[in-house]
């Protein structure tokens, strides 16, 4: 049964690793389309300044994997994604297959929030009742979560005791 149930992990796993991309690749077309319509309101004259953030998010949105990348290396000195932290994870024991496949949820719940705090600050930027906050907040959230082995690491060793041990024994 555990044999089994291991093995259905590691397949959604390797399915469920291909989203990136996809996502990715979807954030590129809605970046294609917030520059159009930033174009569209600058070549009307109408609402400069929405239109100048619109420019602006739209090129976030469409070059979402440089973004995640540069934010990682900034912030924890490696590369973000889900392959490096897959491979930045030692432990092969009995639990592998299962912290492989929350890795991988976990890593892909982080790029959909990073997506979504673009989206908030636009939505702010245009008055539609978003919160600036909010955005910056689903922005953190998902650089953390994109770079989860990293931080559950870096969590470890700022506690110490019986965290970082435990943190040790999982990843």
């Amino acid at each position: 049964m555990a044999q089994a149930l291991e093995s259905i992990l590691e397949n959604l796993a390797a399915v469920l690793g291909g989203l990136d991309q996809t996502v990715y690749t979807v954030s590129a077309v809605i970046g294609v389309a917030f520059v159009g319509r930033a174009l569209f309101l600058m070549k009307h004259g109408e609402r400069t300044g929405i239109a100048l953030t619109t420019l602006a998010l739209g090129v976030m949105l469409f070059s979402l994997k440089s973004l995640i990348s540069a934010a990682s290396l900034s912030l924890f000195e490696e590369e973000a994604g889900l392959l490096s932290q897959l491979a930045g994870i030692r432990n092969q024991g009995l639990l592998s297959p299962y912290i492989h496949f929350a890795v991988t949820i976990v890593v892909l719940v982080g790029i959909l929030s990073i997506l979504r705090g673009i989206l908030k600050l636009h939505a702010s930027a245009t008055g539609h009742g978003e919160s600036f906050w909010q955005g910056l907040t689903h922005l953190f959230a998902g650089i953390l979560c994109v770079n989860i082995v990293t931080f559950a690491r870096l969590f470890g060793q700022s506690a110490g005791g019986v965290v970082a041990e435990l943190i040790e024994a999982l990843f």
